[in-house]
């Protein structure tokens, strides 16, 4: 079984028994970074994520924005790539900001 393989049971027998709340990894060479927030996605009470990897990768930026979109309790998201580009960083971080004034917008009016 390979390492992302792996991850992903993890994640997902914690993510079954409502067990993760927070998750922390560091490691230099996570295979399949995408494959690990898809499966954090589907923990319904996830609140704090940790990802550092020198050498993972993050193959589309959509990933973690829908992981961040689709994870209503977040409250703490750390992310340190060697490898994601800092217009990619940008753009990340442009999609969440948007995502979380609209929300506010709603909260306001």
């Amino acid at each position: 079984m390979d390492s992302s393989n792996v991850l992903e049971s993890v994640v997902v027998e914690f993510m079954l028994r409502n067990l993760l709340f927070t998750y922390r990894i560091e490691q230099p060479n996570i295979c399949s970074i995408d494959t690990l927030f898809k499966a954090l996605r589907l923990c319904p009470v996830i609140e704090r994520v940790c990802v550092i990897s020198s050498t993972g990768i993050l193959s589309l930026d959509p990933v973690l924005v829908d992981f961040v979109c689709g994870s209503p309790k977040l409250v703490f998201l750390y992310v340190l790539l060697d490898t994601l580009s800092h217009a990619a960083c940008k753009r990340i971080q442009s999609y969440i900001s948007a995502r979380y004034v609209s929300e506010l917008n709603l909260y306001i009016n």
